[in-house]
């Protein structure tokens, strides 16, 4: 089994979350929506399925590939989980809303350039 963690922007995007959903929804929504989010972490972590895609299949070459090698993605409800395995432990680098300007936070994420 894989460990797993979360990098500070991600856990920071997991409170903010919480928090949008508590107020647009309720906390018990917001409780089940972050313990879905933590749940496909944990699958991922110990190989269940969905397997993650890597993230240049999300800008079919948009961007340097190269740079995106090894940043992998997988979608849970309405957040795209943006993630490296590295050597035992899978880390999340942070926790996008699908609707974001996914291409300039994973650039950032990755360090990657725009072609």
């Amino acid at each position: 089994m894989t460990s797993w963690r979360l990098t500070p922007q991600a856990e920071e995007s997991l409170a903010e979350i919480a928090e949008w959903t508590a107020r647009q929804f309720g906390r018990r929504q917001a409780l089940a929506y972050c313990d879905a989010l933590i749940e496909r972490i944990s699958g991922l972590a110990t190989g269940a399925l969905p397997h993650a895609r890597p993230c240049a299949a999300l800008f079919k070459g948009e961007l340097d590939e190269q740079a995106l090698k090894g940043l992998t993605y997988c979608r849970e409800g309405m957040h795209y989980l943006v993630f490296r395995q590295e050597a035992e432990t899978l880390t999340v680098l942070d926790i996008l809303y699908a609707s974001m300007d996914l291409e300039r936070h994973v650039s950032e994420l990755a360090g990657a350039k725009r072609r």
